[in-house]
């Protein structure tokens, strides 16, 4: 089993950097969406849509990360410095997702709302991830 796995990530790691972050990305991405979907039908009666979007937040962050640095980037230490910069990312990009869903809301459902603004957030995630977060000095 240990040589498949050894043997698929072989594979998986001589894939174009942007191609293994849209994989990568991409998982991150559904799972962030179904987190906060998720959250969301479990506390909408309880919490404010925001705060809701905020604890997925706080919950994606290590996934990304982890996903980010040892299946993309592949950068070798600086964890904790990555970690910093990763985290302040989806702060910023947090409060970026929290006005597209203000504004969105009222138009769409929030549903629709969040998997809008995750397709535009996603993108600027990757240029930080790609030109900040995980750059090769």
């Amino acid at each position: 089993m240990l040589k498949i796995i050894h043997w698929l990530l072989n594979i998986f790691f001589k894939i174009p950097e942007k191609l293994r972050y849209l994989l990568v990305g991409g998982f991150n991405t559904v799972t962030g969406y179904c987190i906060f979907i998720l959250l969301y039908i479990l506390l909408e009666n309880i919490f404010h849509y925001n705060l809701i979007l905020f604890i997925q937040y706080l919950l994606i962050i290590n996934i990304s990360y982890i996903n980010m640095k040892f299946f993309v980037f592949r950068t070798k230490g600086n964890y904790r410095k990555e970690y910093i910069k990763t985290f302040s990312t989806y702060i910023f990009t947090y409060f970026l997702n929290a006005l597209f869903l203000f504004i969105l809301q009222h138009i769409f459902n929030i549903y629709i709302s969040q998997l809008i603004s995750l397709l535009i957030i996603t993108i600027i995630i990757y240029l930080m991830h790609k030109h900040i977060n995980f750059k090769q000095v």
